[in-house]
């Protein structure tokens, strides 16, 4: 029979391993290396945080994060609109999607997440624009 000690450091080197193979990803972030510009409209009702843009395999991944200014006190219902600009500035793909949860927060939490898959990748130079709308 196994001892309790040599159970527990068999569990602790099978977490670890599955921890380090989970945290290698082929991610590339688009705003580090320069192929693409972000450009985030805040309001006067909400903003904009924690905004990341990478490619995943053949796909332009834009998520975040948007939530209402403090002083807003009505409840705010949208949408978060992403326009995709080329280099030369005309507009290569617009879409739209729902941030959960549906109503956002107050600035003082952490806002409602969002995430927008774009089936293209942009060439170097392009711009993304993020805004938000209301219904």
């Amino acid at each position: 029979m196994r001892s309790v000690k040599g159970i527990l450091v068999q569990f602790l080197l099978i977490f670890f391993i599955m921890l380090i193979t989970s945290c290698s990803s082929n991610l590339v972030n688009l705003v580090d290396n320069g192929s693409i510009t972000l450009e985030n409209v805040n309001t006067l009702d909400v903003i904009f945080t924690k905004l990341q843009v990478f490619q995943d395999n053949e796909n332009l991944v834009i998520k975040g994060r948007v939530k209402r200014r403090y002083y807003h006190p009505q409840i705010i219902f949208g949408y978060v609109d992403v326009i995709l600009f080329s280099p030369s500035g005309s507009v290569v793909m617009k879409k739209r999607c729902e941030h959960y949860p549906r109503r956002l927060p107050k600035s003082r939490f952490d806002g409602s997440r969002f995430s927008i898959c774009i089936p293209i990748i942009p060439s170097g130079g392009s711009k993304a624009r993020i805004e938000y709308h209301d219904r």
